[in-house]
């Protein structure tokens, strides 16, 4: 549906002007659009515009382009210059290069998943603000079957996605998502108090890999390592195996290494195409302990 639509329909309603309230969420979605609109004429522009010029080549309004620009500058979505010109600002760019990460995760993710880790049930994941977002995911060639999609979200706290992602976050970031989602118990086997897995997750940081062994399906064990870009976890993958297969302390090694090498693979996927930094998982430095 066009915006002007919506916009209308915002307006009216059975042919009688809407509230004071819903006249100001119109203005709120006019002042989106012209965001939108000066971004992407100074994005496109190829160099530094003015907030007269801008006006101009829009045909908007001076002052409403004014107001929005310094909005855009003070957030650094534009960058201003003392003369009065603006260019794409560093928030811009984070954003952007998050949406080519995402993608380019998803590519290398699904090249690894579809060849190292084949013989396995696999998940590719980042976190959003409902827990654990699935990006992608495949079905090995081993007993395990688990009906995950992508665009599926799963909680943090129990899955070995949740868990290698959430580990780097900040405390405060931690209690948040522990506040919206809480701690529910899957299986007995679910992490149900912070405190345990405030523990858990510091286990996760110093091994660089996470483990869910019964907590999310009963049967069923998964391993998880973090994906990297510019120094911070992006992603996160993850293997599913029966949990029999882990019992034994080589078997659990081996499958904590596959996981580890695919995500560090994609790590370094991610530093060709973009040109920034990755981080190792601690692997590479101590030896991997059971769980």
């Amino acid at each position: 549906m066009r915006l002007e639509k919506i916009v209308l329909q915002m307006k009216m309603r059975d042919g009688r002007p809407k509230s004071k309230r819903s006249v100001d969420a119109v203005n709120g979605v006019k002042s989106i659009e012209r965001a939108v609109l000066i971004l992407r004429h100074i994005a496109g522009a190829g160099a530094p515009v003015g907030v007269r010029e801008c006006a101009r080549d829009l045909a908007l309004p001076r002052s409403a382009v004014h107001r929005v620009i310094r909005t855009l500058a003070a957030l650094q979505v534009l960058e201003g210059s003392p003369d009065g010109q603006y260019t794409i600002g560093p928030l811009a760019h984070e954003i952007g290069n998050g949406f080519a990460h995402g993608k380019d995760v998803v590519r290398a993710g699904l090249h690894h998943m579809e060849t190292t880790l084949k013989n396995v049930t696999s998940h590719l994941g980042r976190l959003d603000g409902q827990g654990i977002l699935i990006l992608a995911a495949r079905e090995g060639q081993g007993p395990v079957r688990v009906s995950v999609h992508p665009g599926d979200h799963y909680y943090v706290h129990c899955t070995a996605l949740g868990k290698a992602l959430i580990a780097f976050a900040s405390p405060l970031e931690l209690r948040e998502v522990v506040r919206s989602q809480g701690l529910p118990p899957k299986t007995p086997h679910t992490i149900t108090t912070l405190a345990r897995l405030q523990r858990e997750l510091e286990l996760v940081r110093k091994r660089g890999f996470s483990v869910s062994m019964e907590e999310s399906t009963l049967g069923v064990a998964s391993i998880g390592a973090p994906i990297t870009a510019g120094g911070q976890p992006v992603a996160a993958i993850s293997i599913s195996v029966p949990v029999q297969d882990v019992r034994a302390k080589a078997s659990f090694l081996r499958a904590a290494t596959r996981v580890i090498t695919a995500a560090q693979a994609i790590s370094r996927s991610l530093k060709k195409q973009h040109g920034v930094s990755t981080r190792e998982t601690p692997h590479a430095r101590r030896r991997l302990p059971l769980p």
